[in-house]
């Protein structure tokens, strides 16, 4: 491994304007603020080859709007608090023990109100692909499709809870 190829970005704050135009660094998320209240945020990246791991924690009410992205999967791993992901017309919960899994093809927000801890996994379809071929022994042909919900406290998931249960 090249650890120059290593990237790293933090950047924290209180104001969600700034917020917008740092996440526009990571994938062009626009945010909306919910309600008058103050707000906070920290949001910490590691990343290489196109693989980055964010570690994010908020504090307040608000929104985060993120336009589908032609080549990146995304994993929610929740670790403290709720949130709320809508991805087309399903709005699904963020909680404890569901992650969620994001096409590379589908709108998604972001809905987040009070404190929050979690983790996100962006990943490259083509690589997501390349690892699955590999792991499998198959070569895939045509679009995968991965349901949303990601159960975090028992089978594939489970390793993704575990890490979770760490942080907690």
């Amino acid at each position: 491994m090249n650890w120059n190829s290593v990237d790293h970005l933090s950047f924290a704050g209180t104001d969600l304007q700034e917020l917008s135009a740092s996440l526009s660094y990571l994938h062009n998320g626009e945010v909306r603020r919910e309600s008058r209240g103050t707000t906070k945020y920290r949001i910490d990246l590691v990343g290489t080859q196109g693989i980055s791991i964010i570690a994010s924690s908020y504090d307040g009410a608000f929104t985060i709007h993120f336009p589908a992205s032609i080549d990146t999967a995304t994993i929610l791993i929740p670790l403290t608090g709720n949130a709320i992901v809508a991805v087309t017309d399903r709005k699904i919960p963020s909680i404890q023990n569901l992650g969620v899994f994001v096409d590379r093809l589908q709108n998604y927000e972001l809905h987040v109100a009070g404190p929050r801890r979690h983790l996100c996994f962006r990943v490259p379809h083509d690589e997501l692909v390349r690892r699955i071929e590999v792991r499998l022994n198959i070569s895939v042909r045509g679009r995968l499709q991965f349901a949303n919900e990601i159960d975090l406290s028992q089978g594939p998931g489970f390793g993704f809870g575990a890490t979770r249960n760490d942080h907690a």
